[in-house]
């Protein structure tokens, strides 16, 4: 975005947020003035305005930074069914195990791998004689989805006793944004702020005073019907 198309977009967001003080088509103007008669009143002074203003731009960024946070609400797990294992002799002492890995979390899993422990009678692990992996890759699946997955191992001539398994798998966070509410609330207190800051500057400013000289005051004007915003001119009759 170009700089000078920033600074209309900025200019005409700040105003639709002040037409909510102002309405539809109307100037937003803190003097309580007659324009046909170029006197003016402030309703606050440039040091109550200004400061109401910081406060507003602090707690609107503040309530801004809170609302638009992105909880993190993932709650992976899985659930293992059907899983059973049992053992044969070829040669040397075979395992075989098999399953299901049943998603029950939040989130798409993917990535699934299967782990598999045997001990013989007295607690030692088995580890495959031919050097094979002892885990299987059983894909992936959805929310409330499932996988099935199967090993076959030789544990040499040992005598397998018990088998554990565990499951390891890969996810993408899931994320929900706490209050949009209270964070477009918080932009919209913080635009308000902002102008404050901005009209307490002008009141007393060099800028004011030229334009005043010349008959001419500068304001802040929305219209939020036809998406308008932006500063306006005025000549004081």
């Amino acid at each position: 975005m170009k700089q000078g198309s920033r600074r209309a977009w900025i200019a005409g967001a700040l105003s639709g947020v002040l037409a909510v003080l102002a309405g539809p088509g109307q100037a937003v103007d803190l003097y309580g003035s007659s324009r046909s008669t170029g006197s003016s009143s402030r309703m606050m002074s440039p040091a109550t305005e200004g400061l109401l203003g910081a406060v507003l731009v602090v707690g609107g960024i503040a309530g801004a930074v809170y609302g638009f946070h992105r909880d993190n609400i993932s709650a992976p797990s899985v659930n293992i069914t059907n899983w059973s294992w049992n053992w044969y002799t070829i040669v040397t002492n075979w395992c075989d195990a098999s399953g299901t890995v049943q998603n029950t979390g939040n989130v798409a899993i993917s990535n699934i791998r299967v782990y598999i422990t045997y001990r013989n009678s007295s607690g030692s692990v088995l580890g495959d004689y031919y050097g094979d992996a002892m885990n299987t890759n059983a894909g992936s699946a959805g929310i409330g989805g499932s996988a099935h997955w199967s090993t076959s191992n030789s544990v040499g001539y040992s005598v397998p006793y018990t088998a554990s398994i565990h499951v390891e798998y890969q996810y993408t966070k899931l994320f929900k944004t706490k209050n949009p509410t209270v964070a477009w609330v918080g932009v919209a207190a913080a635009g308000v702020g902002a102008y404050l800051i901005w009209d307490a500057m002008y009141s007393g400013s060099y800028v004011k005073s030229a334009l005043n000289k010349h008959g001419m005051e500068m304001e802040l004007v929305s219209d939020l019907p036809n998406l308008y915003g932006g500063m306006k001119l005025t000549k004081i009759l």
